[in-house]
């Protein structure tokens, strides 16, 4: 069973949210509000989140904030999982639904959804995620080798997997997974969003 969610994250901004059906939900803290630079833990420290019926980890050292859903600005000629890019703080960053990236079935946006922002090789870009859940301290020998099995789209974008309790978690090459896909998103997408800034 999953842990609750984080956060409710408001979900109307141009994308209609699905009813959450009553579940439980509380208000999260922004992970800015964590210091990990402090962290001497920082390396082994994730943020695990969910995409259909899995739960998944990143490095936090990857993550740089937490919003909510954006206005998209579509942009032609990408990959399908690539949804476009938001314009936050003046900002243009590509928009990557995870969903969408692990080849799974489309469905609508709920309250719980949000833009988890992570930076890669100083290039930022924001990834859609169905529902995000806390912050974890997984060390080294926490984490096992997954198992020789196909898993789909995102079967080499999965280093290992982390087994807490009655929960597990497969972690995420943060690199992997954005590769090629926010130089082609961005490309002539930051005089879009001006131009749509305008109107």
């Amino acid at each position: 069973m999953y842990p609750t969610p984080m956060r409710d994250a408001p979900g109307d901004h141009g994308v209609k949210p699905e009813a959450s059906g009553g579940a439980s939900t509380v208000a999260y803290t922004d992970l800015d509000d964590q210091d990990f630079d402090d962290d001497d833990n920082i390396d082994n420290t994730f943020l695990t989140f969910a995409v259909g019926a899995e739960e998944y980890a990143i490095p936090v050292t990857h993550v740089t904030e937490i919003v909510r859903l954006q206005k998209i600005f579509a942009v032609p000629d990408v990959a399908r999982h690539v949804r476009g890019v938001i314009n936050l703080r003046g900002k243009v960053i590509p928009l990557l639904d995870v969903r969408a990236r692990f080849g799974l079935a489309e469905t609508v946006y709920t309250d719980r959804t949000v833009i988890v922002v992570i930076e890669v090789d100083g290039t930022p870009t924001g990834l859609v995620v169905d529902a995000v859940f806390d912050i974890a301290e997984i060390g080294p020998e926490l984490i096992e080798a997954t198992p020789n099995l196909a898993r789909g789209a995102h079967a080499a974008l999965v280093t290992g997997m982390s087994k807490r309790a009655d929960r597990i978690s497969f972690i995420i090459s943060v690199p992997r997974l954005v590769q090629g896909d926010s130089e082609s998103a961005t490309v002539g997408a930051a005089d879009e969003v001006a131009s749509c800034d305008q109107t």
